[in-house]
């Protein structure tokens, strides 16, 4: 009965979080791509391109391979979601929905395994009320964003499970997050891969884990890594395939985004606007004083405090604390020119995600002090200091009655498939392309007449009829690896061609069928076969423990 009631206030507190986000229609974003991402990846299972990572109509219809280098597990959570029956619209609200839940379970859950069910709970309303989560929601519409809020503690907690349970059930659930972790997204698992790692190590020495369940930890962990292999391999290989210049350039520039001790610990200015260079973003960009006044209470409660883990766990997310403030600061600015892969987090006050975990565990090692009334009257207090600040942040600046339909036709759409039209733009083209793509063969030379013309997500199937001299056309497609292109039954050498770096060919004079189809090179099938060795694995591991169990239950 104790546990439903702790799911039931749980479920209750977050009510205020997605309230606004349950009615027909859609908001104003910053990101205003994930519906036609959304689209795009539904065009791809349809398609049977599993993974997905070219997709059709970004780059102004041309296609570019967005999910080799964008994380894309929460797209494949909402396509789920799309099957089972919701629109795009619709399917997206619920991506940002099942953030918030899921990221608020996997806290209270991760937080469990340290402290009693009323600090955990205290911790997890500070984090679950977050003014960065509202900014990443409702102003800038970061998915990704968003989903990193949920993934961080749900690879800690199953690392707590796995030290716990010490079976192979734990086994799985820790594979499966590191896993999720590795592909929720991309800038998260940069900037918190030092204190996940660093926990591990922290808990290692603070529990004296023996070597066999170190062992299980390693397993599991490389096994987590192999299920996002599809993911990862085929980004480390290819990061230099696209235009990347562009996601770190102009706007982009990490050094237009810093911002002062006053936004990041005390401001509670909310606004629409975009970041800006300077102090005077009307988008609330910083932490907040709940956040700041909890990290301090923690961090005092950590130095009084007898309890010796308590003690540690408390210098530990305070220092993360403080280095995630740091990185956020101009001060910090020759760390980011030491470090040039720092420069695609593009914004430093991202850090406050790290900010905003680190404030919330150190707000129920505070809530763990106390029992009783004064527990509760301290969750009081905190509610009625977060609504009294925070009230009017989790809803949108508008609402637009508006149907998929709408949204994926006429200038809706096309403001989707040229937005950040730079970004993975393979290095093929020299620029971007200025109008939308034709529903045609581009004839570069010779008479070519279009029979037939058929497209899927990354391949063409048309049929032409050529003058006598023959011709050279291009596929309305960029260059990337590898075009594979059939001529008449038999293969034809491609090449980029002009300014867009268009996949370009010879075809023989007279009637000729035409086929082409984006094929893996050998280090993304290898990709996709590592991975599926991992998720069988993991399902070996499953099945393994229920028959153990079956056994001992006869």
């Amino acid at each position: 009965m104790k546990k439903i009631l702790w799911i039931l206030i749980l479920t209750i507190l977050i009510i205020p979080v997605v309230k606004s986000l349950v009615r027909p229609g859609f908001f104003s974003m910053y990101d205003d791509m994930q519906i036609i991402r959304l689209k795009d990846m539904d065009s791809c299972i349809k398609d049977g391109q599993i993974p997905c990572r070219w997709v059709p109509d970004l780059g102004y219809g041309y296609g570019y391979p967005l999910y080799i280098y964008y994380a894309p597990l929460p797209y494949y959570a909402m396509e789920l979601v799309h099957l089972g029956g919701l629109g795009f619209i619709d399917s997206v609200k619920a991506g940002f929905i099942l953030s918030v839940i899921l990221s608020a379970i996997f806290f209270y859950l991760f937080l469990r395994n340290l402290f009693s069910k009323e600090a955990s709970l205290f911790g997890t309303i500070l984090y679950l009320y977050a003014p960065f989560r509202a900014a990443e929601i409702f102003v800038r519409g970061g998915m990704g964003e968003a989903w990193g809020l949920m993934a961080l503690p749900l690879v800690l907690w199953g690392f707590e499970n796995l030290i716990k349970n010490k079976n192979k059930i734990s086994m799985g659930i820790f594979t499966i997050s590191v896993g999720i972790y590795m592909i929720c997204h991309n800038l998260t698992v940069l900037m918190t891969i030092p204190l996940v790692a660093g926990w591990i190590i922290l808990r290692i020495i603070q529990l004296k884990i023996d070597k066999k369940t170190l062992g299980r930890v390693i397993i599991s962990g490389a096994i987590g890594l192999a299920i996002s292999a599809f993911f990862w391999l085929p980004l480390f290989i290819e990061r230099n395939l696209v235009h990347l210049e562009t996601l770190t350039s102009g706007y982009f520039n990490y050094l237009a985004h810093f911002i002062n001790l006053k936004q990041i610990f005390i401001s509670t200015r909310w606004g629409y606007g975009p970041s800006i260079a300077g102090p005077n973003d009307s988008a609330f960009l910083g932490l907040g004083p709940i956040g700041t006044f909890a990290a301090v209470l923690g961090f005092i409660y950590g130095l009084i405090t007898k309890k010796k883990e308590i003690k540690t766990t408390s210098i530990f997310f305070v220092a993360f604390f403080i280095l995630a403030a740091f990185l956020s600061h101009e001060r910090s600015t020759f760390i980011w020119k030491a470090l040039p892969f720092m420069e695609f987090l593009q914004f430093p006050w991202r850090f406050m995600l790290l900010a905003t975990f680190c404030s919330s565990v150190l707000g129920a090692i505070f809530a763990s002090a106390f029992k009783g009334k004064i527990y509760w009257v301290l969750v009081l207090i905190l509610l009625i200091a977060t609504f009294a600040l925070y009230g009017n942040f989790y809803r949108p600046k508008d609402w637009f009655d508006i149907t998929d339909a709408q949204k994926l036709s006429g200038d809706n759409l096309e403001r989707q498939i040229t937005a950040s039209i730079y970004d993975y733009l393979p290095k093929s083209a020299s620029k971007a392309p200025t109008s939308k793509v034709p529903n045609s063969l581009i004839v570069l030379e010779g008479v070519v007449n279009t029979v037939s013309f058929e497209r899927g997500t990354n391949w063409y199937k048309v049929d032409v009829k050529t003058g006598s001299g023959g011709g050279y056309v291009s596929l309305p497609a960029f260059d990337f690896p590898n075009w594979e292109v059939i001529v008449n039954g038999g293969g034809v050498k491609a090449q980029a061609t002009g300014q867009l770096g268009l996949v370009s060919f010879k075809v023989p004079a007279g009637d000729a069928k035409i086929e082409a189809r984006l094929i893996k090179p050998w280090y993304r099938s290898l990709a996709d076969i590592i991975s599926l060795i991992g998720a069988l694995s993991v399902i070996s591991l499953f099945s393994y423990e229920a028959i153990l169990d079956k056994i001992n239950k006869k």
